[in-house]
């Protein structure tokens, strides 16, 4: 069934068991798969019902001027979806799927609505900044890379990241950016050769 979440409205979907409900789930997103409609959701809307799960997805909000959306926001619509859930199953044991940047929401979501269980796919147990440093680092490792470009990437990201906290003047830490920008790993290291005009845009990075 179609239905809404939060404030927003944010379109959603609501697969309920054909019989009694044992539970259900709310589906939270990885952060490039924000639609209702991304096969992982809506293989679990195929998988779940029939063992009498319910299982609602939505579409997270929109992205504003490229940057994430921070997780405090997406908690909240998370919150909202838990009690639109809850609307229509009842007493029963209700929790959060969450993939990916999803499962850091689940977890943020949990602190501060009552959810009976978490399911975590692709879950980071530190920081999105430490996350990248490390995930991006073994980027370049099995690109073939050695140790040298990989302690330059990590000295890189870690400047970029000062910047981002406004502890490194912009001219230092663009000037680094510049001087990567010419090597062949620096696709790899999922920095933009441009870095924004101010400081504190990665809202979560910490």
């Amino acid at each position: 069934m179609e239905t809404a979440v939060g404030a927003a409205g944010l379109p959603a979907v609501l697969d309920l068991p054909a019989g009694p409900v044992r539970g259900g789930m709310v589906v939270l997103h990885g952060s490039h798969a924000g639609q209702r409609s991304h096969f992982l959701y809506a293989h679990l809307a195929r998988l779940l019902p029939p063992a009498g799960i319910a299982v609602l997805r939505y579409d997270r909000r929109p992205r504003v001027d490229g940057h994430d959306v921070p997780l405090a926001d997406q908690a909240e619509d998370a919150s909202a979806a838990v009690t639109e859930l809850r609307r229509h199953v009842g007493a029963v044991p209700v929790g959060l799927w969450g993939f990916s940047q999803g499962a850091w929401a689940a977890a943020l979501t949990a602190t501060r609505c009552p959810v009976d269980f978490l399911v975590l796919v692709g879950c980071s147990g530190v920081s999105p900044a430490r996350q990248m440093r490390y995930g991006t680092a073994e980027q370049l490792r099995r690109n073939g890379y050695g140790p040298a470009e990989v302690a330059e990437l990590i000295r890189l990201r870690a400047l970029a990241e000062d910047y981002l906290r406004g502890d490194v003047p912009r001219a230092v830490a663009q000037a680094a950016i510049d001087a990567a920008a010419r090597c062949q790993w620096f696709p790899l290291a999922f920095l933009p050769e441009e870095l924004p005009a101010t400081p504190g845009t990665w809202t979560d990075m910490d």
